[in-house]
């Protein structure tokens, strides 16, 4: 089983991977303009972060940012407590103003990180595919109508599972069509994350028109709930 998530690019997460790096390039100017052994290690660990982090973050191992965390946060402490000894005021503003940029982009990654929720995990197959009984759905794209077999539904979106893959594109609106015993609902919905394995699987996040519409797609959200699904 192979899990793609989706709105979160490339090269952010690489530069985000190589953000303790290029704070210690602040911090060591000098190391950097005349050092050259100093800066090429440095970087070449930070471009290993870089890639790593990258490739975990878009595989769907979100802690990866948990570990990131910790080497910056380590790093830009170590270097705030010796800018404060040192009473080094521009240090201190370096250190102030990389923690800023780095609670920035980890704000930034944690909303983009929110439309990956939508998937349910890496326990997808348990012998069979686990599915919701008693909930159809259909996806409609211009003249091409497809069914669907819905693996979870949640406030934020939903995970649809086909029994043949068609072509689509990353952030696509598609036209969804939901029905259970009670209700139907038919909206947009735009493609969050990509499944591939024994059965292509979408990730959709839902597009409610308005306030009574997102009010309908609660309540069938709550319904499905209420049966402990």
């Amino acid at each position: 089983m192979r899990l793609r998530i989706f709105a979160l690019p490339r090269f952010a997460l690489f530069l985000a991977g190589m953000l303790p790096s290029l704070t210690w390039c602040a911090f060591h100017p000098v190391s950097v303009l005349y050092r050259r052994e100093d800066f090429f290690w440095v970087c070449g660990i930070g471009v290993i972060l870089g890639i790593l982090f990258s490739i975990l973050v878009r595989r769907g191992f979100f802690f990866a940012r948990v570990l990131l965390s910790v080497i910056f946060l380590a790093g830009i402490g170590v270097a705030f407590l010796s800018a404060v000894l040192d009473r080094d005021f521009g240090s201190l503003g370096i250190a102030l103003g990389a923690f800023f940029v780095f609670v920035g982009v980890m704000l930034w990654l944690e909303r983009r990180i929110a439309s990956a929720a939508l998937n349910p995990g890496h326990v997808w197959f348990e012998g069979e595919l686990r599915l919701i009984p008693g909930l159809t759905a259909l996806i409609r794209d211009g003249e091409l109508s497809r069914p669907a077999r819905v693996r979870r539904v949640d406030p934020d979106g939903f995970f649809l599972f086909f029994d043949q893959p068609f072509s689509f594109r990353p952030n696509q609106r598609l036209t969804v069509e939901m029905s259970s015993t009670h209700r139907k609902i038919e909206g947009e919905a735009r493609v969050s994350a990509h499944f591939s394995g024994e059965k292509m699987g979408l990730g959709l996040q839902f597009l409610p028109k308005d306030l009574y519409h997102f009010g309908d797609y609660s309540a069938l959200v709550q319904e499905l709930r209420g049966r402990g699904l």
